[in-house]
């Protein structure tokens, strides 16, 4: 990558070293944190990272969409295909009742009538900041092929701060982060994106499924693989029907 741009290079360098200093800095004061720290701590790094963004875009942090909010959805589900297919896989060879247990949140010690709100707005959060401030903020200062990776290197080095926490999750790499960054490029609707990390995010939905067991567990991996099999219909008519 060129350092021909130095505000995007700083904007990546800022986020960075922001994200990192501001998450080390709130586990300090709370090294074992529940639920509602969790919460806060979420919002405090969102409002923290947001005005970075606003300042180095100097402007708000929301572009006019290139594509349709249903076009763009439809396109970025269809690369999650292959990596909502790799659960069933797993699921089939360790059963759902493992698939279920290695979804459960560190952090939640016992399900409660709490956490499914708990989760719509913790993961609600960090979909913005992965949509927004990784994807969305990183593409426009950059642009091109520069901007997609860009952005996905932005997302890689600061989702899951795996520079500390040694937490390199290859599934989110690939499809929350490369998938995403080509996404983006292609559409430039980071809503479309947020509504497809809730989706896609297993331990949100396992906050909200988790009262109804492994079976119901298992039938949302099934409804994910499904909504990528019918994106990935809709696509392919979409551009027989143009020939």
């Amino acid at each position: 990558m060129k350092v021909t741009k130095p505000r995007a290079c700083g904007y990546l360098v800022t986020i960075t070293i922001t994200s990192y200093a501001t998450s080390l800095a709130l586990h300090s004061l709370t090294p074992n944190p529940g639920v509602e720290a969790k919460l806060i701590e979420a919002l405090l790094l969102l409002a923290v990272l947001w005005m970075i963004s606003r300042i180095f875009l100097k402007s708000q942090l929301s572009h006019a969409d290139s594509s349709d909010f249903a076009s763009s959805l439809i396109h970025v589900l269809t690369l999650l295909a292959v990596g909502n297919a790799i659960p069933l896989a797993i699921m089939l060879t360790s059963g759902p009742e493992r698939m279920f247990v290695d979804a459960k949140p560190s952090f939640i010690d016992k399900w409660s009538t709490v956490i499914p709100a708990f989760a719509v707005l913790y993961w609600g959060i960090f979909s913005i900041i992965v949509a927004y401030i990784y994807h969305s903020a990183a593409y426009e200062l950059f642009g091109g092929k520069t901007g997609i990776a860009a952005s996905f290197l932005l997302f890689t080095i600061n989702y899951n701060l795996p520079l500390v926490s040694g937490y390199w999750n290859l599934w989110d790499i690939l499809f929350f982060g490369a998938a995403f960054s080509y996404s983006y490029s292609v559409n430039r609707n980071p809503r479309a994106l947020a509504s497809a990390y809730l989706i896609s995010e297993v331990p949100l939905w396992w906050c909200i499924l988790a009262p109804l067991g492994a079976g119901v567990f298992a039938a949302y991996f099934a409804a994910r693989f499904a909504a990528s099999v019918a994106a990935l219909i809709a696509l392919a008519w979409k551009r027989f029907s143009r020939k």
